[in-house]
């Protein structure tokens, strides 16, 4: 992946992503966060925003266990994407489920990068960006 600008965070809870965002600001400071609480949505803008994208790469937050489309759901459809829009996006899941099927299921998917359990923390980021 190329260097990272900007944070997509995908959760249906409102309070999270506030968290997200607020955690990202004081890692990295002035860095671009989008905040979906609509999977679809999220998923949307990946989709349409990024097949014209020629800058640099961005991550997804993405939570798990949402109603409508789940993340699962969610990384089904990711793997549909072109590869230009896929190579420009690094997918960590973010989630407070510890069930050990779910974290192996998500690393095993090619698209998922870590699984990280919530809360996010400023050293996450970092380590991520480092």
């Amino acid at each position: 992946m190329k260097r990272i600008s900007q944070f997509v965070v995908i959760d249906d809870d409102l309070i999270h992503n506030s968290l997200c965002r607020l955690v990202i600001k004081m890692a990295v400071g002035t860095m671009e966060v989008k905040t979906f609480t609509h999977p679809g949505k999220g998923f949307e803008f990946i989709s349409s925003g990024f097949s014209e994208y020629t800058g640099e790469s961005s991550i997804i937050f993405l939570d798990l266990n949402m109603p409508v489309m789940t993340g699962w759901e969610f990384l089904e459809h990711f793997e549909e994407l072109d590869e230009t829009i896929k190579k420009k996006v690094g997918i960590y899941i973010l989630t407070t489920s510890q069930d050990p099927r779910d974290r192996k299921r998500a690393t095993a998917n090619k698209n998922v990068l870590d699984y990280i359990i919530k809360p996010i923390t400023k050293k996450t980021i970092l380590d991520i960006l480092t």
